[in-house]
C-alpha cells in the first residue's frame, strides 16, 4: 500500500507538471498571435502602404521629367519599385488576416482542449489527493491493528493458576486425581491344584 501510494503520488505530479506545460504553451501561442504577431504586421501594413506611396510619387517624378531632347523620361526602374513594394503591401495584408484567423481558430481549440481534458485535471487535482488520503488512513489502521498484543495468550494451566491466586487458593491443586486401583495378584498354581481335589470329593455322590 505504501508502494502504491508513492507511485499515486509520482504520477500525479508528472500529470500535473505536463497539464501545466500545456497551459504555458497554449498561453504562449495566444499571446505570441493576438499582440506580437497582430502589432508587426499592422505596423507593416502601415510602414509598406507609406513606401508604395512613395514610389508611386517617384514614378510621377521620373515621368514628368523631360530628357535633353525634349521627350518624357523613363520610369522603368521606379515601375520596378513601386510593383515590388506593392507585392510587399499584399503580403503585409495577407500575414495580418491570417494571423486574426489563427488566432480565433486558436482560441476555438483551447475552448475544445480545456473541455476534454477537464475531467482528468480534476482528478489529477481532487481525487488523487482524496485516495492519498484514504490510503494514508487505512495504513495507519493496519499499524494500529498490529501493534495491538491479543489477549489470553497464556496456557490453560497458567490462567487457572492466576485465577486460583487471585481467589487465595495458590498451590491448591482444583481437582484430586483418584488413585489407581491395584491390580489383583495372581494364584499360586500349587495351592489351586491342592483345592480341586477337595473340592471334587465333597462333591462326590
Amino acid at each position: 500500500m505504501k508502494s502504491f501510494r508513492l507511485a499515486l503520488l509520482k504520477f500525479a505530479d508528472a500529470a500535473s507538471a505536463v497539464l501545466t506545460d500545456a497551459d504555458a504553451e497554449i498561453q504562449r501561442a495566444t499571446n505570441w498571435l493576438e499582440t506580437e504577431q497582430r502589432a508587426y504586421w499592422e505596423h507593416q501594413i502601415r510602414y509598406r502602404t507609406e513606401a508604395v506611396a512613395r514610389a508611386k510619387l517617384q514614378v510621377q517624378i521620373k515621368k514628368s521629367c523631360r530628357n535633353v531632347d525634349g521627350s518624357p523620361g523613363s520610369a522603368i526602374e521606379e515601375e520596378k519599385a513601386l510593383k515590388l513594394a506593392i507585392r510587399h503591401l499584399e503580403e503585409a495584408e495577407r500575414k495580418a488576416v491570417n494571423t486574426r484567423q489563427g488566432a480565433r481558430r486558436l482560441q476555438r481549440e483551447t475552448l475544445n482542449y480545456r473541455g476534454q481534458v477537464q475531467r482528468f485535471a480534476t482528478a489529477v487535482a481532487v481525487e488523487i489527493p482524496r485516495a492519498v488520503g484514504r490510503l494514508d488512513a487505512w495504513v495507519r489502521n493496519l499499524a494500529d491493528y498490529v501493534a495491538v498484543q491479543p489477549e489470553g495468550t497464556g496456557a490453560v494451566g497458567e490462567t487457572s493458576l492466576i485465577e486460583d491466586a487471585a481467589d487465595g487458593r495458590e498451590g491448591i491443586p482444583s481437582m484430586a486425581k483418584p488413585a489407581p486401583l491395584a491390580e489383583p495378584e495372581p494364584a499360586d498354581s500349587a495351592s489351586a491344584e491342592q483345592q480341586s481335589p477337595r473340592k471334587t470329593q465333597e462333591h462326590a455322590p
